[in-house]
């Protein structure tokens, strides 16, 4: 080993032999760890802010988009959304999703029948086919 990792592993060894600088510096790295995790996370919800386009037929028929979900399934493709959509009138179709790539290539597609009543909300999950993967850059539309 070079002559500064032994004097760093002497100051931390130094600071944990006492009781109270040990506590004093398990607190700070707490800290910092606790503050780097909730970085990581603000991070990570900011960059897969999934952009999502309703379509003026959905607009149209009162229906509005809240909050937007991504998840994986068991083998680790982000394929599945969970859409919140807001009721104004009511309504009985199909809601289809078609998620493009950066480029505009289509690389998923999903629906389900939706049957509900005005004032309603909820979540609705729409999976797409195990090889779909929904990146950052994906978008969303919902007709």
């Amino acid at each position: 080993m070079n002559k500064p990792v032994y004097i760093v592993f002497a100051i931390l060894l130094f600071l944990t032999s006492c009781s109270r600088c040990s506590k004093k510096l398990g607190d700070t790295v707490g800290e910092s760890m606790g503050e780097f995790s909730e970085g990581v996370a603000k991070g990570a919800e900011k960059a897969f802010d999934i952009a999502v386009t309703p379509s003026e037929e959905l607009k149209k028929e009162g229906i509005s988009v809240g909050k937007v979900l991504l998840d994986s399934d068991t083998v680790g493709h982000d394929n599945k959304l969970s859409v919140y959509l807001i009721f104004e009138k009511d309504y009985n179709d199909v809601v289809k999703v078609i998620v493009t790539d950066a480029k505009g290539l289509e690389i998923g597609r999903s629906k389900d029948s939706i049957s509900a009543k005005s004032g309603d909300a909820g979540y609705y999950d729409f999976v797409f086919d195990k090889r779909t993967n929904i990146d950052s850059d994906s978008k969303i539309n919902i007709n």
